[in-house]
């Protein structure tokens, strides 16, 4: 990958205005597969790679052009205008199934596929039993956003206002087909190739247009920012034959629009010298997306955030408390997401509540020293997810869930910290990073064994050095104790132990 950015600024009695022109590029070419491992073949050797999976690749390639302006006047007028585009191209090239079954599912009970499981190792296939999915995806998402703000003194208080106008669309092109393989003397040989949009053939679309306002208030040791956002967005899916790839005649076109207004109000009181609290309530949303079944409804919550810190020369510390009231939450069907379904498809998960808390500061261990800095960091997170209204989902990590159940993929824990040293044009510091593990299905109690993640405690080691004083040279090395863990489980119907994938 690589990134540009030029930077010209101005700086006149009458106004001083910046600009930056922000241009990337991003290619990957990676072995990366789905298929994860059996619980027996993982406790034995977590980093085992199956025959099956030795011509999984993703191909990407992301280009990004972004130019921000700024201009500010004299009588405390700004504006602020931002203009990108980022396009995306991926072809995730990965095996979907064997003799017919899922891969998920083989490895949930490899018993109970046998045949299956001795193709995924290597041994002889009849005829084209791998099938590959070509995950061949393309998209875009383009904007402009206008942000004017100004000051001014009104009823013994100073305002700063802001009022913000952005046009945005993307769009996700899906063309997509499978190739058949025979797996011979442990290698995979091409016997059929499939036709381009055999098995996905669709281009999404949405149109955003959004609107805020928000007005800073300073009343003495009291700052009050209230606001307000609208937002509509009107989605498209266009769906072609399958045997159409070259888009001749949509077989279906679904519209559908959804607005929303989101008004949501900040407030910090300094106390002391060094003291301050501050607490918040807003709206949240989250739009159903493009193809949406009339049933689907948005994600809405109403989120509070209620907060004490302290500012001093030697630390920066602060405790938060925060409690996420959601009507509807809303989870997306993908293999990515733990399911066996890979449609895309929302499902309504009714209402939740997310309530947790956060502690952290920051601390110079060494503060009345000239020469040296010694930083450390520590941040933990306590979050409690549950859901409150009782359904059947055919969303595999949600499921049959009943009022009180802890929502999946949600940890209780988290934790990171982080020392380090710094002097003059060169710092180094060492992290520490934990998670609690997390149910992958809806539940409530201790976690099973066969549908949760693993906790973990993974070392990081970085160092920068600054060698001209424009630029900077860094190296990290992630995971340095070397754990191995599992993140993510894949699901089955069947009454059965299920498959688990491994990530280091």
């Amino acid at each position: 990958g690589s990134e540009m950015c030029i930077r010209d600024s101005n700086n006149t009695s009458s106004v001083y205005h910046e600009t930056i022109l922000a241009i990337g590029e991003t290619k990957e070419n990676s072995n990366e597969t789905y298929l994860g491992l059996s619980d027996e073949d993982f406790n034995k050797n977590p980093y085992l790679r199956y025959q099956g999976s030795q011509i999984d690749n993703m191909k990407a390639e992301q280009e990004r052009i972004s130019i921000k302006n700024y201009l500010e006047f004299n009588n405390g007028l700004n504006i602020s205008t931002s203009i990108y585009k980022n396009n995306f191209q991926r072809n995730w090239y990965k095996l979907q199934t064997v003799s017919g079954q899922k891969h998920g599912k083989v490895l949930s009970s490899p018993h109970d596929f046998p045949t299956e499981m001795a193709i995924l190792r290597g041994s002889d296939s009849p005829a084209a039993d791998l099938q590959l999915r070509a995950n061949n995806r393309e998209y875009f998402a383009q904007g402009v956003q206008i942000a004017l703000g100004t000051t001014a003194q009104a009823f013994g208080a100073d305002h700063k206002f802001e009022l913000g106008v952005r046009y945005h669309r993307d769009e996700e092109d899906r063309l997509q087909h499978e190739d058949g393989y025979r797996m011979v003397d442990g290698d995979m040989v091409l016997e059929a190739l499939g036709n381009r949009g055999s098995q996905s053939n669709r281009v999404s679309d949405a149109r955003a247009v959004a609107l805020y306002l928000q007005d800073r208030i300073e009343l003495g040791d009291l700052s009050l920012t209230p606001g307000l956002r609208f937002e509509t967005i009107d989605f498209t899916r266009t769906d072609y034959a399958k045997d159409d790839p070259n888009r001749s005649d949509p077989t279906r076109i679904r519209e559908n629009s959804v607005s929303a207004l989101m008004p949501g109000i900040g407030a910090t009181l300094t106390m002391g010298s060094n003291g301050r609290l501050f607490g918040g309530i807003h709206r949240g949303f989250a739009p159903p997306g493009p193809g949406a079944d009339d049933d689907t409804e948005p994600e809405k919550s109403v989120n509070y955030e209620l907060g004490v810190g302290l500012d001093n020369d030697k630390a920066t510390t602060q405790l938060v408390a925060f409690y996420n009231d959601y009507s509807n939450v809303l989870g997306e069907a993908t293999i990515a997401s733990g399911t066996e379904l890979d449609t895309g498809e929302l499902f309504n998960g009714g209402s939740a509540r997310v309530w947790g808390l956060e502690a952290s500061t920051n601390i110079n261990l060494a503060p009345g020293n000239q020469e040296w800095s010694v930083p450390f960091q520590v941040a933990y997170t306590f979050t409690s997810a549950t859901f409150r209204t009782a359904f059947d989902s055919k969303f595999d990590p949600w499921g049959e869930v009943e009022v009180g159940d802890n929502m999946p993929y949600v940890p209780e824990h988290m934790l990171f910290s982080s020392v380090g040293v710094a002097r003059d044009n060169w710092r180094l510091g060492l992290e520490v990073t934990a998670s609690s593990a997390m149910r992958t299905e809806a539940g409530i109690g201790n976690i099973p064994a066969t549908s949760g993640t693993d906790s973990y405690v993974m070392l990081g080691l970085g160092g920068e050095v600054d060698i001209t004083s424009w630029g900077s040279l860094f190296m990290a090395v992630y995971n340095l104790n070397n754990t191995t863990y599992i993140v993510a489980v894949s699901y089955t119907h069947l009454t059965l132990p299920t498959n688990r994938e491994c990530r280091s």
